[in-house]
């Protein structure tokens, strides 16, 4: 049973079986827009201030009838979770939908009279002829109540209706009562015959169909900005008053001007190391007052960064600063191996003869031993970049610090890096991703990130396995790049047929030109258009209806930056203590911070160490339940890139547990003759084993195979989801979805 509102409805009025109600029980409290759904619905049950719905007739919200058939399950398939969005935006429509149910759902279990004389009065309502009659005693009815609020008349004749109570005390007919049938298929049932349609709460969708302040928030909860306020004044008041009175420290403020404004060096004397004074000489006392403002304003330099050495020319003084600041910083810019890092001078520019040089002859077509060179941009959290050159040389790269030519980056999930390359264009890449560049061609079979163009724009070729396409951008324009592998139909990773390789372009700024080598064919993008290289066919182009995550630049979840600066911090202590790199990164998959240890596993998988999701007991170790989905996608795409990487998973898998075959096949995926032989009830047969390598596996298969969860959790299982899962095998609800569409982007969430 799906977890909507209309179960949810049904959950929060006891109608459900023990079963089922178990089973949403735990899902609800795994679920926190739907906890905050039922938070929201209990609060707008209480509000007896809440008006009523408008009755315009039209539309899903103003008419009754569809309120009554949503509520019978037998509304329109294509309108519930249009219904479902009206209710899910307007608390008015919500607080009657969950009255109309509360209803309907205590009368199951109550006995419901209601006197002969109220249904008359109530089918008189709809006759025509009385509809008159019934107008004129309600208009008299208030104008009773206007001249004499206490009167007890009910209507303005003689002849007066009997309240229920007195049509029950003297109707003998009555007096036994006749039950109401409810027509209500939905919860006369327990909810056995609840429709699998409707907006689903578990998934994420959820916030793209409803705005998040309507999902669970009060709306009239103004306490907590008042107090802040409140908190803000005070602490503002606290501090004038102890500053004292205004003419103490307005001379704080005077004294602070002559510092602020003082001229800096212009550009003509700043190359020739000078600062020259009004009369044409040079004054010491400007060089003092410049050299503390400068040293006041200025941010401290990134790794890597060493201020220019003064001129011959300038003052012993300030040369002898300079000298010894330039040594210092070099000297903490040295690398483990003893080598000095790729150095920088203020405003970005490179220092003549070192940085500058190599990526210049680059651009001149001259041989040079850097591609390109790793600048964090201002605010940029730390990240994991990693260069293995063609030697197998693997190296941890510092910002600053420049890219071997021929070598290849190396980049972990959570993980963004900021490259530069010699004529101004940059690729901000994105983990995962393994690239490298070789005579302008950019090659790589995993990785994504934005191609920006300088002031001159520029062109650069892209490589994958199956496809090679050049993308022309002008200036200022930006390109967003995504090659992986995609399912086109369920079966192993390792068929070509199954999991194809996919690189989508797509114009996130100014208009982008992309030619494909093959058909000899160039297609112009706009912004918001994308086109789609899949292997094995013609390229697709498309617009953008669904952003990706990762356009944001940034980790989805705070903890895993933490596990990010946790790594980077571990690796160059472990070097600096003579350990390789790589004996370096396998010691902290044994990490006991589970966010180390996910990213050092990743990392080892991209280098091509997929043992080390084995040997770390990655796959039973429940306290890294929040990385298993995340990293065995990873796993898949790497084993699809080098299959011969996926005997030694098979091998390691096969040595460390009893049924190591099993699980090998599990991380491939079933074929459709598997699933045809009864392959999803051997796999929810596994979420009982007691191997928790075998329920991971197993549930993360039927998640994907039938985008169901049922409340089950790997690392904590329980009878009752498990159960779930076996009746839906057994009443043949539970269906293999087909793939969807492999360039996902142009569908909407």
């Amino acid at each position: 049973m799906r977890l909507t509102l209309r179960t949810l409805l049904a959950y929060r009025d006891g109608v459900l079986n023990a079963a089922d109600a178990e089973s949403l029980h735990q899902r609800i409290q795994q679920s926190e827009d739907a906890a905050n759904l039922l938070r929201r619905i209990e609060r707008l049950s209480q509000d007896f201030q809440n008006p009523s719905a408008t009755i315009v007739g039209k539309g899903l919200g103003g008419d009754p009838n569809f309120v009554a058939e949503y509520v019978d399950d037998v509304l329109q398939r294509e309108k519930v979770p249009e219904m479902e969005r009206v209710c899910l935006e307007s608390d008015t429509h919500l607080a009657e939908l969950a009255a109309c149910h509360r209803l309907l759902a205590t009368a199951l279990h109550t006995r419901v009279h209601l006197p002969d004389e109220l249904k008359e009065l109530a089918y008189s309502i709809v006759r025509s002829e009385t509809r008159e009659q019934i107008k004129s005693e309600l208009r008299a009815r208030r104008q009773t109540r206007s001249t004499n609020p206490n009167s007890s008349e009910l209507l303005s004749g003689s002849e007066t209706h009997p309240t229920a109570a007195q049509s029950q005390s003297s109707s003998p007919s009555s007096e036994q009562g006749q039950p109401v049938d409810v027509h209500a298929p939905m919860l006369a049932s327990g909810g056995g015959s609840i429709k699998q349609q409707g907006l689903n709460l578990e998934g994420a969708s959820l916030s793209h169909e409803v705005p998040e302040y309507l999902i669970g928030t009060k709306a009239k909860n103004w306490s907590l900005p008042a107090a802040i306020l409140l908190l803000l004044v005070l602490l503002a008041v606290l501090l004038r008053v102890s500053l004292g009175p205004w003419e103490q420290f307005q001379g704080l403020f005077a004294r602070a001007e002559p510092a602020s404004v003082t001229a800096l060096p212009s550009p003509a004397a700043a190359d020739d190391g000078d600062v020259v004074a009004e009369d044409g000489g040079k004054s010491s006392e400007a060089d003092a007052l410049n050299e503390e403002v400068l040293e006041s304003q200025e941010e401290p330099p990134l790794s890597g960064e060493v201020p220019s050495a003064a001129k011959d020319d300038r003052s012993a003084t300030d040369a002898t600063a300079n000298a010894s600041n330039a040594d210092n910083l070099a000297g903490q810019n040295q690398n483990p191996n003893g080598s000095l890092e790729a150095s920088s001078m203020e405003g970005g520019q490179q220092d003549p003869g070192q940085v500058g040089d190599g990526l210049q002859a680059a651009a001149e077509g001259t041989p040079t031993a850097a591609w390109a060179r790793w600048e964090p941009e201002r605010g940029e959290l730390p990240a994991l970049v990693l260069v293995s050159s063609p030697e197998g040389n693997l190296e941890l790269l510092s910002p600053g610090q420049e890219v071997p030519t021929g070598a290849s980056i190396i980049l972990p999930p959570s993980n963004v890096a900021n490259l530069v390359f010699s004529d101004g264009w940059q690729w901000k890449a994105v983990g995962p991703t393994n690239a490298s560049l070789d005579k302008a061609t950019l090659s790589l079979n995993l990785g994504r990130g934005m191609l920006q163009a300088g002031d001159a724009g520029f062109s650069v070729k892209l490589k994958t396995a199956s496809t090679e396409i050049q993308v022309d951008l002008p200036a200022k324009a930006t390109a967003a790049i995504e090659v992986g592998r995609r399912r086109e139909s369920h079966g192993s990773v390792l068929d070509p047929s199954t999991f194809k390789q996919v690189l989508v372009v797509v114009a996130v700024n100014g208009n982008v030109d992309v030619f494909q080598s093959a058909e000899q064919k160039q297609y112009a993008l706009q912004i918001g258009e994308g086109l789609a290289l899949i292997e094995g066919q013609r390229p697709k182009q498309f617009k953008l209806q669904s952003i990706p995550a990762w356009y944001r630049l940034q980790p989805e979840r705070a903890i895993d930056r933490e596990g990010v600066l946790e790594l980077v911090t571990s690796l160059r202590g472990e070097i600096q203590a003579g350990s390789s790199l790589t004996a370096a990164i396998q010691k902290q998959t044994l990490s006991r911070r589970p966010e180390e240890a996910a990213l050092a596993i990743q990392t080892s998988l991209l280098l091509g160490d997929v043992p080390a999701l084995v040997r770390s007991g990655f796959l039973g170790n429940p306290r890294m339940s929040i990385y298993w989905q995340s990293t065995l996608e990873l796993l898949r795409q790497v084993m699809a890139n080098q299959p011969p990487l996926s005997e030694e998973l098979n091998t390691a898998l096969s040595d460390t547990y009893p049924e190591g075959d099993k699980l090998y096949a599990m991380i491939q995926g079933l074929n459709p003759e598997q699933l045809a032989a009864g392959g999803i009830g051997k796999l929810i047969e596994e979420l009982g084993s007691t191997e928790t390598a075998n329920r991971v596996l197993a549930f993360d298969a039927l998640q994907r195979l039938t985008g169901q969860k049922l409340g089950f959790l790997p690392g904590e299982p329980n009878r009752a989801s498990l159960l779930a899962w076996r009746r839906e095998l057994a009443t043949e609800r539970l269906a293999v979805l087909p793939v969807g569409d492999i360039i996902w982007e142009r569908k909407l969430p």
